[in-house]
């Protein structure tokens, strides 16, 4: 199926084949704000692990347990989850285990 001449989805994500990339990418990034503004917010800022924070007000390099993170803590991830899934969604099996075998997150 040529996907050029088909109309654009609101429900389903954009392929991503590794052709026609500038085209894809401003699909992408549509279909990533209509999802919800702040994803496209976190994807420019990234996501970095909470650490723990010592009592002086100085950071650590420990990672924080997941039990312990505040509820703004606890957003963030999740919407970094929902954007790996649209783009995982979107990949084709070889784009895929490209991106995987690299370490792939959202802002990547």
């Amino acid at each position: 199926m040529d996907n050029s001449k088909e109309g654009g989805s609101i429900n389903r994500t954009p392929m991503l084949d590794g052709t026609n990339n500038d085209y894809r990418k401003a699909h992408m990034m549509a279909f990533l704000k209509s999802m919800d503004g702040k994803i496209w917010k976190d994807i420019i800022k990234g996501w970095k692990h909470p650490v723990v924070i010592h009592k002086d007000g100085n950071t650590t390099s420990t990672l924080k347990v997941e039990e312990e993170w505040s509820k703004d803590e606890d957003r963030l991830p999740l919407e970094n989850s929902k954007t790996l899934n649209a783009l995982l969604m979107a990949c084709y099996l070889t784009l895929f285990l490209a991106y995987f075998s690299l370490g792939f997150t959202s802002k990547t």
